[in-house]
């Protein structure tokens, strides 16, 4: 079932006004038959999304921890807030039979699992592990409605390469930074308005897509749908695709695989972790044998569009803040990336030579400049203080005014 069966009419319901709703005493009817505790497994990731929790930190015999807006609480009121080792072992053993078979083998052999689990009103990337503690658990809530580009401000030079006919787009940046919210937005604006054929390869899947006019959407699953990445890009290539989503790059098949179906006249969307675009283009050409790194750095100066490297900060008024570092491919980039010089694209974003190109350190300055987020929190933010320091000198010396006041995570 989908977990879209309530409307977003429904979003700014209070957490007892949704427990009345017709739909959702249906959805709660249906699990009368399940095991208990995967029926308090479903009420508690009910309850996460109600309650507008991003992040849920479950260990056994230990009082559940919420994160909200970057701060963790102590869940002590709710009947969802304590759990022992056998509810979280049987929640992998009696689950969802998908979700069941891949939590064990992959916690089999890797002593970790990430799964999603979808309640039929909720969803969530769950990721198991064994640890000291016992199996313990963080849940992910991933949000119902797709947020639009402009709702997460999205550059408008972004949304433009993501019309693009073939291409890439890195998206990087630590775990819970809304990469994957970032690209499902792009996704969508394409779903919406553009009738292509999109195909994604996740591991978990977390947004469904549900296809709109003409286009066409194929969503896969690692480990239900594909045994990895890099075989399932292969597999997207004969499937004549306009838009190619991969979840992450984790290894060097998977990066090849990236830079195949770039340079084969398709769009590509991926995310992988890195703190800046330098490190993000480093990061790439590493993923190739040194006999190979030459080669690569020229299709990737020739094939990538641009890198987005994201944060969440927290705002004066207690919201998440999107700051971003925005690497447009240009011509003097290009040359950068095909001649190893990655030095200078750092220097060339920071001199504003490349137009739509900005630091992170600027970005963070701009949003102190705004009054959206406060100096010493951006502060602990920056890579470089003293970039930082400057570019927000150069604000108040110039006194430009606020370009916006936009919303970005609430």
């Amino acid at each position: 079932m989908s977990y879209s069966v309530l409307s977003s009419e429904h979003q700014e319901l209070t957490p007892a006004q949704i427990l009345e709703l017709p739909e959702y005493q249906d959805i709660a009817s249906r699990r009368t038959g399940l095991k208990e505790s995967i029926q308090r497994l479903y009420g508690l990731i009910d309850h996460l999304y109600m309650h507008k929790v991003s992040n849920a930190h479950i260990h056994p015999e230990k009082l559940v921890r919420h994160e909200v807006q970057d701060v963790l609480r102590i869940d002590s009121e709710s009947e969802y807030s304590y759990f022992v080792e056998e509810e979280i072992q049987e929640w992998v053993n009696h689950g969802p039979a998908d979700v069941v078979r891949r939590a064990k083998e992959s916690l089999a052999a890797h002593g970790h699992a990430s799964v999603a689990v979808d309640t039929g009103f909720a969803r969530v990337r769950a990721a198991y592990r064994h640890s000291l503690e016992g199996l313990t658990v963080t849940m992910r809530v991933i949000p119902r409605e797709i947020p639009t580009p402009a709702m997460l401000d999205i550059p408008e030079q972004i949304q433009e390469h993501a019309k693009r006919r073939a291409g890439l787009i890195c998206v990087t940046g630590p775990t819970g930074a809304g990469k994957s919210t970032f690209n499902a937005s792009l996704l969508s604006k394409v779903n919406h308005e553009m009738n292509r054929h999109i195909y994604t390869v996740e591991d978990p899947i977390e947004y469904l897509h549900e296809e709109d006019g003409a286009t066409s959407i194929v969503q896969r699953e690692i480990g239900d749908h594909a045994s990895d990445y890099s075989t399932a890009v292969a597999n997207a290539l004969r499937s004549k695709p306009h838009v190619i989503l991969i979840g992450e790059i984790l290894d060097a098949a998977t990066a090849q695989a990236v830079l195949r179906a770039a340079s084969t006249g398709h769009l590509v969307l991926t995310t992988f972790h890195a703190g800046s675009a330098r490190e993000a283009v480093e990061t790439f050409i590493a993923w190739f044998p040194p006999e190979e790194q030459e080669q690569a750095r020229r299709r990737l100066s020739d094939v990538l569009l641009s890198v987005v490297v994201q944060k969440l900060v927290p705002r004066t008024d207690n919201v998440l803040h999107a700051v971003r570092e925005v690497l447009v491919n240009t011509r003097n980039t290009a040359d950068s990336i095909r001649h190893g010089n990655v030095n200078a694209l750092h220097q060339q974003m920071q001199s504003n030579q490349e137009k739509d190109s900005i630091t992170m350190e600027q970005s963070l300055a701009r949003a102190v400049r705004e009054e959206l987020v406060s100096e010493p929190v951006a502060r602990s933010f920056a890579s470089d203080e003293t970039a930082f320091h400057h570019e927000l000198e150069t604000f108040r010396r110039l006194d430009t005014k606020p370009a916006s006041r936009s919303r970005f995570f609430g």
